[in-house]
């Protein structure tokens, strides 16, 4: 079963479905009983328990702890993720997890000017280009 422990959310959450569909916590807790437990359904079913009953989470991961800067309704996922969304959910992961890295890389999309809102840095080029001077030079030394 599906949040066996029950849910730790309000039933009304709303989960989107990767298909487009939403359904809430309450009736995707309701539909689960009829799901077979060895079934593709019923696995798919409980990946929803993060959002429906999530684990205690002692470290949770931040996204913009000093708030949003931009619209809460900002899409930073194709379509999928909204900011608003993206810091609510945030929550339900622990700050160490690979899933709160991912998102946090979408957190400047949504706090800018927040320092813990960081753009990756391009690494400055180090090879040994040379420059027209030193073409130049080599042209005006003589040869071997």
């Amino acid at each position: 079963p599906v949040c066996s422990e029950g849910l730790t959310v309000d039933g009304s959450v709303v989960i989107r479905e990767s298909d487009g569909t939403t359904l809430t916590c309450g009736g995707l807790v309701v539909d689960a009983l009829n799901a077979e437990e060895s079934s593709r359904t019923c696995s798919q079913m409980m990946s929803a328990e993060t959002i429906c009953c999530p684990a205690s989470i002692e470290n949770p991961c931040t996204i913009c702890p000093e708030g949003l800067t931009v619209d809460e309704d900002l899409d930073v996922g194709e379509g999928t993720y909204t900011c608003g969304g993206l810091v609510a959910d945030a929550l339900n992961f622990e700050e160490s997890s690979e899933i709160c890295s991912q998102m946090k890389r979408r957190e400047v999309l949504c706090c800018p000017n927040e320092p813990s809102a960081t753009v990756p840095t391009a690494t400055p080029l180090t090879s040994s280009v040379p420059t027209a001077e030193d073409v130049a030079v080599e042209k005006l030394s003589p040869g071997p």
